[in-house]
């Protein structure tokens, strides 16, 4: 009786342990499909930087203590004891801070002493890059510059206020001399040394400058550079000589006549040959001149310029003696007896 009815059960049972395996990896195999995939963390791109932008190499700052408006760096030219400080962008081993020396010369590394003196600002930077172009590829230079005093002239020598001249565009020599106070008495005109300095050579000049105080004569009154150094010297002294009562050598004056050289010299004896005076000129080449005139002339005419002339540094003036009958002395004849004995 009960036969069918267990067997249909233990079939029934049969299917289900069958099937239950097959549900639970069905339901494993749904819920992986169901479940959300974690999204992949994105990796961050890596960080940039904006590169540095290369400094300017052809136009140099003004340094922050230099006034801007009186320094234009298009005509200023290096001088010595000026301040230079040059940097190579990227390259901090090569940046150098120092004085430009006495002779003009600053030292670079690897490329030496340069001369500085005489030069622009961007004529020294263009030659400090052409330098370096043996080692770098492409140099970006920068080369400040802070003056040791403002732009100035320098007049030294036999003028009333010796030193440094502020520089003005425009200036001449004589302006600068006449704002050092003008010539010294004892001046001497004809040579008036300049010495400049112009793409690191040192440049020397002389002029004269004797016809200054003359009318319609024309003197060299050159346009002068910041650096430029004006000397003036001492003229030499003015010697004369022969019959007058102090003879030797009298401080030179300029513009001062042969009457007034005389005078300085305590005037002339009563044996003096006024009438054979000779002054002697020696120029700076060497050659000399004489020139006889008549001191008693010059004298009753001081304003002549031909009768009494304007002697120059380093003349000579000799008043020769006459004789004079019965004006004899022992030194007189002492002299006549030596020179007796020296002609035997």
């Amino acid at each position: 009786m009960g036969g069918p009815k267990k067997r249909f059960t233990s079939i029934l049972q049969g299917v289900v342990c069958c099937m239950l395996p097959l549900a639970f990896a069905a339901g494993a195999a749904c819920a992986e499909e169901q479940a959300p995939v974690a999204a992949e963390r994105p990796v961050p791109p890596p960080q940039s930087f904006p590169a540095p932008a290369a400094p300017a190499a052809t136009t140099p700052a003004v340094p922050a203590d230099v006034d801007g408006p009186r320094l234009i760096f298009g005509e200023y030219r290096i001088q010595p004891g000026d301040r230079l400080h040059m940097s190579v962008w990227g390259e901090p081993s090569l940046a150098t801070d120092t004085i430009v020396m006495t002779h003009g010369q600053v030292p670079f590394p690897l490329l030496g002493e340069l001369g500085a003196a005489g030069k622009t600002v961007a004529e020294l930077t263009e030659e400090v890059r052409k330098g370096y172009l043996r080692y770098y590829r492409d140099p970006r230079v920068s080369v400040l510059v802070t003056p040791v005093v403002w732009p100035s002239v320098y007049v030294h020598g036999n003028v009333r206020n010796p030193g440094p001249v502020e520089y003005s565009t425009g200036r001449r020599l004589l302006d600068y001399i006449g704002l050092a106070g003008g010539f010294a008495s004892d001046a001497d005109l004809s040579g008036i040394g300049i010495v400049s300095h112009e793409n690191g050579v040192t440049l020397k000049t002389t002029m004269d400058m004797s016809a200054v105080s003359s009318e319609g004569q024309s003197v060299p009154n050159p346009i002068l550079k910041p650096g430029d150094t004006v000397w003036v010297g001492r003229a030499l002294p003015v010697a004369v000589l022969g019959a007058v009562n102090r003879p030797g050598a009298t401080d030179y004056h300029h513009g001062l006549r042969l009457s007034d050289y005389v005078g300085l010299a305590g005037g002339p004896t009563n044996r003096a040959e006024l009438g054979k005076t000779a002054v002697k000129h020696t120029a700076r080449d060497g050659t000399s001149a004489v020139l006889h005139v008549d001191l008693g002339a010059a004298v009753g005419q001081p304003d002549d310029p031909e009768l009494n002339p304007v002697l120059a540094p380093g003349d000579t003036v000799t008043v020769p003696e006459r004789f004079l009958a019965g004006t004899l002395e022992w030194s007189d004849v002492l002299r006549a007896a030596v020179g007796i004995f020296i002609w035997r």
